[in-house]
């Protein structure tokens, strides 16, 4: 079995960077949540908060729609 060829390798290295940029995403929300939880959970409030408010939004436009 041979060395990879040009296509195969770039492959390898996008799918090692995909994981390994999703590794580092992971490791950086955890440190995120350990050292500052306060921070951290009202961010989650406020993102939540947001998909509530799209989501009702997105009723009312169907609702509407639909009349």
């Amino acid at each position: 079995m041979g060395l990879p060829g040009p296509t195969e390798f770039r492959m390898v290295v996008k799918v090692n960077l995909k994981k390994l940029v999703g590794f580092l995403v992971v490791i950086f929300v955890l440190f995120w949540i350990i050292s500052a939880p306060t921070s951290a959970s009202g961010t989650v409030e406020g993102l939540l908060a947001s998909l509530k408010e799209a989501g009702q939004s997105l009723v009312t436009f169907m609702s509407n729609v639909a009349n």
